[in-house]
């Protein structure tokens, strides 16, 4: 039975695709993807006889010259149908003058693009859908660098000198204790703390008052100080407040990806200055804001904390907080032997009492009891004799400094504080990385549909063990999963593809 001819080929150049399908083009429906290729057709032919598809040849009747300068071409055959099929023109044969042979291989992404699904398979990357710091936290394997400096904030503490002692620091008599209010709890302690500045702290010391308004008994007024002071201290004077750090960023670079605005990219460095650090996570805090609590006890003997606010849910995230607690003490002078009186007073004493009762008790247990009282008596004496020894040397170390002054180069060089500091890569290992995001997305490590047209120009997607669903032949379906499964790039526009300039973002 005769056939008539009803083929129509399309002979197309400059179709920015090749048989590596690295590329290809998204189309939205069949009529776009046909107009698309049409309009780069160099040459139109119509009634040709009917074209196998595997066959993978053709004949047409146009010189090679005229062929050479075509990379693809469609062809349909209308007298069974309107499908169109699409091929890489792999080779091109001169046979006569009239007549050039083409060797074709079917482009199976174009070719069947309508006519299958892909189903849910495991993503090992993409572009995703969207880019908000904190939505993509998959890790990748690339190389990061040495990290350099960015923004940095202190902690500004209030320092001043703060003195724990048991007299009125402007006249001088005894206080037993005081109770001081933090953060509405109060705070009892056996010793009365002030905080004072150099100039004040001078004058408590030599015995005129805070004020340098109590000079008339002077020397007294020193013997108290040197009697009554506990400790002297350089501490915060700060009980609690916030402080808000800069957003993420890399130094002298803008990156295209906010996965670079997270870790390990950029991050929060805290130090304490005295050897303590920190890492705190910028896509962890809320809306990206870093805020951090500062708090500082003003007795002088706690150490200063700082913590993350809004952190990983957490409004005060006290579990990752880092503390200092070097704050240096200054040395003063003391009287050693009013300070050893005190202390054999209420220890010595009595142990000695205790010990001549226990040495009675155990001769009357033995029948001994006269003997027993003299040995204590003699025992007792001798202790007591001792003691008085004790006394007369303590008599003679007469006033002694006590405690040590340390840490002071730290309060000279402006150290006691808390640094918030951005580290981040440098901008060179940025920009490479992001040209890297750029072209093949993020990893993603998910079993889902894999996108392909979320982006503005192009959608890369790379999946392991890809299944399709569809009207497609065996060998072409086996094919095409391969093809994602090595990675392949969306383009929404033809006249685009590997033109990476482009601002792909969302």
């Amino acid at each position: 039975m005769y056939v008539e001819p009803s083929t129509n080929i399309k002979l197309l150049s400059n179709v920015p695709l090749d048989p590596s399908y690295e590329h290809t083009i998204y189309f939205s429906s069949s009529s776009a993807q046909s107009a698309y290729f049409s309009g780069l057709a160099k040459h139109s032919l119509t009634a040709q006889t009917y074209q196998r598809v595997n066959k993978g040849t053709m004949r047409v009747g146009l010189s090679a010259d005229a062929c050479y300068a075509c990379n693809y071409l469609m062809f349909q055959n209308s007298g069974f149908g309107s499908k169109w099929f699409y091929a890489f023109i792999t080779s091109v044969e001169y046979v006569n003058n009239a007549v050039t042979e083409i060797t074709f291989e079917i482009d199976v992404m174009q070719t069947w693009f309508f006519n299958y699904s892909v189903g849910k398979c495991f993503i090992e990357r993409e572009h995703s859908a969207s880019d908000e710091i904190g939505e993509n936290l998959v890790p990748e394997t690339v190389n990061v660098g040495e990290y350099v400096f960015g923004n940095r904030t202190t902690s500004d503490l209030t320092l001043n000198y703060v003195v724990q002692t048991t007299c009125d620091p402007y006249t001088y008599e005894d206080i037993l204790g005081s109770v001081y209010t933090m953060l509405d709890k109060k705070i009892v302690s056996g010793t009365y703390t002030f905080e004072t500045d150099a100039d004040s702290l001078v004058n408590y010391l030599y015995g005129i008052g805070l004020d340098g308004q109590h000079s008339d008994h002077q020397a007294e007024h020193q013997t108290q100080v040197a009697n009554s002071t506990v400790a002297i201290n350089i501490a915060p004077t700060t009980i609690k407040k916030l402080i808000t750090h800069s957003g993420a960023m890399i130094s002298g670079y803008a990156p295209r990806n906010k996965k670079l605005l997270q870790y390990p990219y950029t991050f929060i460095y805290v130090s304490n200055n005295q050897g303590g650090s920190a890492v705190y996570k910028f896509e962890y805090f809320l809306d990206s804001t870093p805020t951090f609590y500062v708090c500082g006890d003003r007795s002088g003997g706690s150490p200063a904390i700082l913590y993350p606010s809004n952190y990983k849910n957490l409004g005060e995230n006290t579990d990752e907080a880092i503390t200092m607690s070097s704050f240096p003490a200054i040395s003063f002078s003391s009287n050693y032997y009013d300070q050893w009186l005190a202390r054999t007073q209420t220890q010595t004493l009595p142990n000695l009492l205790n010990g001549m009762t226990t040495s009675v008790a155990g001769g009357a247990l033995t029948g001994n009891v006269a003997g027993a009282v003299a040995g204590a008596g003699l025992s007792t004496l001798g202790a007591i004799a001792n003691l008085m020894n004790e006394g007369e040397q303590a008599k003679l170390q007469g006033s002694q400094t006590s405690g040590q002054t340390s840490g002071v180069i730290s309060y000279w060089l402006g150290l006691l504080n808390f640094v918030v500091t951005t580290k981040c890569i440098t901008p060179q290992i940025a920009h490479t990385i992001d040209d890297y995001f750029d072209k093949f997305g993020y990893a993603t490590h998910r079993v889902k549909t894999p996108n392909r047209n979320v982006r503005p120009h192009w959608t890369f997607t790379k999946t392991v063990a890809c299944t399709i669903k569809g009207s497609v032949p065996a060998d072409d379906a086996k094919k095409i999963c391969s093809i994602y499964n090595n990675g392949i790039t969306f383009w929404k526009n033809g006249s685009e593809v590997g033109n990476y300039s482009l601002d792909n973002s969302v």
